[in-house]
């Protein structure tokens, strides 16, 4: 507790599109439905946010490389489905527990980019800046982000190893090159047992190699690491019906409806 022993403000990060402490983030280039995903790092658990009022449930993240957090503070993980222009102006809320404040972002990709390249020169083998640098450099240019994200994973075995393995999985996997995803995946959740985001996008690597039965199985892992995240459900639909199990799909689809009614 701070002076007086009123609670230390809350902390909010967007991951997707990656935002900076100065309340900009990376424009997304088309406009669209995207999963915008981040996190709050607080002093009590939050358990629900909303992201320009589509409400979403938080989880609690292990292993984070978090930013300029206080060592006492959780960090949780929000994803919500929003409708999203490039000249968005994002509002995050935490509405469990209710705050007062609330957490406002403009686009600005090259400023956004510019502040991360800067950190992260400023403090070379910080694996953790190097992850948001290439988290930044995702939403424009994904072979710069996979090299930015490879020199990352060679830093050290630190807490951002997983997650800057995770992100570089998934960077090949944007780019159209699943085989090369695998690696960087299968490492992640080597080095972090119980990461369902890396789970999710192995999964989604899997269905896109055609290999069904390890992507079922991958999505229904992530699903059972995190019950009210819809994505691996959706995916998981999509894995049953290239399997022609299309009661299962029928099934996993309700279900993602009930945690996303406004996904379309």
């Amino acid at each position: 507790l701070a002076s007086g022993g009123a609670p230390r403000e809350s902390l909010v990060e967007l991951t997707y599109p990656q935002s900076d402490p100065e309340g900009r983030y990376v424009a997304l280039g088309q406009p669209g439905t995207y999963i915008i995903a981040g996190t709050v790092a607080s002093q009590a658990p939050v358990r629900k946010v909303s992201v320009n009022g589509v409400e979403a449930a938080t989880y609690r993240l292990e292993n984070y490389p978090s930013y300029n957090t206080p060592e006492d503070f959780g960090i949780y993980r929000f994803r919500a489905p929003v409708v999203w222009e490039p000249d968005t102006r994002a509002v995050v809320r935490v509405i469990d527990p209710p705050l007062t404040r609330e957490y406002a972002y403009s686009p600005d990709p090259d400023a956004t980019v510019s502040y991360w390249r800067q950190a992260a020169e400023a403090t070379p083998g910080n694996a953790g800046l190097e992850y948001r640098l290439g988290n930044a450099l995702f939403a424009q240019n994904t072979n710069a982000a996979i090299s930015t994200l490879s020199a990352a994973t060679s830093i050290g075995p630190d807490e951002a190893a997983p997650w800057s393995l995770w992100e570089l999985g998934k960077a090949y996997l944007t780019a159209g090159r699943p085989a090369e995803a695998l690696k960087p995946l299968n490492s992640a959740i080597t080095a972090y047992p119980t990461f369902a985001d890396a789970y999710y996008d192995r999964g989604v690597t899997y269905y896109e190699l055609q290999q069904y039965d390890q992507s079922a199985a991958d999505l229904t892992r992530a699903s059972e690491l995190l019950p009210d995240w819809a994505e691996p459900l959706l995916a998981l639909g999509q894995t049953y019906y290239a399997q022609k199990r299309l009661q299962d799909a029928a099934k996993v689809y309700e279900r993602a409806g009930t945690i996303w009614p406004t996904w379309p």
